[in-house]
């Protein structure tokens, strides 16, 4: 009968990895749920004295495969001793890093046990109710398909990434065994180390010899220039063909710099520098001239500083969309007067009951309706998949600081006026009182971006990632219109979409700011 959890070890030069100890402290938790323990498997040549810090870390027993076949990693004899463990003590779940070695051994090992492997997973789950609790924040599935969830299912639960990150998928694998996955390093929580812990270190033979290997190993060179390992990295700055020449990566480069990235390969002391970027690049070498000579005048410059982590984070993201999205901004004039009078209506009744209506609350049921009818504008764009969404998660950027954050009203199409303003005024204040959570900001399909209250008329939002289009709100101006051939004075707003025209033409986002003019023009076709 299966039974316990494994991890499969990754050491390189002897040296544990880092995503082993992630590995072991996230099965000790799904063993305390199963009533199993965590058995890990080391592999390598004259490497058993490694055992006790995976013991430290949580593991209960180590079985230590050591060969010579295995000094070093290579496919074939490292696969045939994670078979023999497999077919010999029927683990019930096995879990590799997905590292480059995880990776490739995987599969494979996948294929020889007949059973399923789930790739790149960033959550695990055995216990139905922690599952429920993850769905609940993270997913708009309503809450009875939630409850309708077999609790006595004790199979592993694998949620993976998909369609670029847009969707997130939960693999069962409920006939097969072991339960299969590899997990990405740095999603998991790091336990806490124990010298004090025991366990048990059981060395197996699985006969591995010359005979096992594919490969003939010459040599083994051994890199003596520091470089950067990526396996922690928290952010990864790279290009591909898109970028078209070298000249293209320049801008790729001094984001790095910009960010405090370390970049692979430069022989510096400390965190890189622009400067160090630059020179990598073959820019500095041309540039140090003109700066020498910069050096010789008076600058009239402040010394530079670095801005703050908002700052950062939001230029990232401008910049990830700035080279993601072909845009196109389609700005279209609206009477705004029934959308007042409907707001003057309505406002003192619901500010007795606690609740501040705005214009934007308005703005935001009209845009939920809208989107509704136009399910293409509610929906994201990812290596040729179009995801649309099914329900309306509208974000409202609100001002931090001197930065933006979004957090997002969760089923907007299905909650009244009242219930949207109570839940934005909630949010806006949760972001200035620093009090937001993840789940607020997270989810969203589409965006408002009022600039009205500053006199603004007319701009181009820039789209936020991975929605498909952003609302630009510009300020409400009393203008002179001819209605039924006499010139009056009526109340006009801008509005400006800023639309990805990868999926989004000219005519969808036409036809979605026609549909919005029409219900702000007439408000009480919300009701139908």
């Amino acid at each position: 009968m299966s039974k316990d959890i494994y991890v499969v070890v990754e050491q390189r030069n002897g040296n544990i990895q880092k995503v082993t100890y992630e590995l072991i402290s996230e099965a000790t938790k799904l063993a305390a749920d199963l009533g199993e323990q965590v058995v890990a498997v080391l592999m390598g040549y004259k490497i058993a004295d490694k055992a006790q810090s995976l013991i430290h870390y949580g593991a209960q027993k180590v079985l230590v495969l050591d060969a010579p076949v295995l000094e070093h990693y290579t496919t074939e004899p490292y696969v045939r001793g994670i078979e023999y463990v497999i077919k010999n003590y029927e683990p019930n779940i096995v879990l590799f890093g997905a590292s480059s070695i995880g990776r490739d051994m995987a599969p494979r090992i996948a294929g020889r046990v007949h059973t399923g492997l789930t790739a790149d997973c960033t959550r695990l789950d055995v216990e139905v109710s922690k599952y429920q609790e993850y769905l609940r924040k993270a997913t708009n599935l309503p809450e009875e398909k939630i409850m309708a969830l077999d609790t006595s299912d004790r199979n592993l639960k694998m949620t993976r990434p998909a369609f670029g990150g847009n969707v997130m998928a939960t693999i069962v694998c409920r006939n097969y065994r072991p339960q299969m996955a590899t997990v990405r390093p740095g999603v998991m929580e790091l336990g806490e180390k124990d010298t004090s812990r025991t366990g048990e270190v059981v060395m197996v033979d699985a006969g591995l010899t010359e005979a096992d290997m594919n490969v003939e190993i010459l040599d083994v060179v051994k890199q003596t220039k520091k470089a950067v390992d990526i396996t922690d990295a928290k952010i990864l700055v790279s290009g591909g063909r898109g970028v078209g020449g070298p000249e293209g990566y320049n801008p790729l480069r001094e984001l790095a710099a910009e960010l405090g990235v370390d970049v692979s390969k430069l022989d510096v002391q400390g965190r890189v520098m622009k400067a160090d970027v630059l020179a990598a690049a073959g820019v500095g070498a041309a540039a140090a001239p003109a700066a020498e000579a910069a050096a010789a005048v008076e600058s009239n410059d402040e010394k530079p500083v670095k801005v703050n982590p908002l700052r950062r984070s939001i230029a990232a993201n401008m910049t990830n969309s700035w080279h993601t999205s072909p845009r196109v901004t389609y700005t279209r004039p609206v009477e705004v007067t029934a959308m007042k009078d409907l707001r003057a209506k309505l406002k003192d009744g619901l500010k007795e009951q606690g609740i501040k209506l705005t214009y934007n609350h308005i703005l935001m049921k009209v845009v939920a309706k809208a989107l509704t009818e136009f399910p293409d504008v509610n929906a994201s764009f990812a290596d040729n998949m179009l995801t649309r969404h099914k329900h309306v998660n509208m974000g409202l950027a609100v001002a931090k600081g001197d930065g933006l954050i979004v957090p997002n009203v969760k089923n907007c199409e299905e909650k009244s006026l009242a219930q949207i303003a109570q839940e934005t005024e909630a949010l806006i204040e949760a972001t200035r009182t620093g009090k937001l959570g993840m789940e607020d900001m997270t989810g969203g399909t589409f965006t408002i971006s009022s600039l009205g209250p500053y006199g603004i008329t007319s701009f181009s939002p820039i789209i936020n990632q991975p929605e498909l289009a952003i609302l630009g709100v510009c300020d409400m101006v009393d203008t002179p219109v001819v209605r039924n051939g006499e010139i009056v004075i009526r109340t006009m707003m801008n509005l400006s979409l800023t639309a990805d025209h990868r999926v989004i033409d000219g005519v969808m986002a036409s036809k979605f700011l026609k549909r919005i003019a029409e219900l702000l023009e007439n408000p009480y076709m919300l009701l139908v």
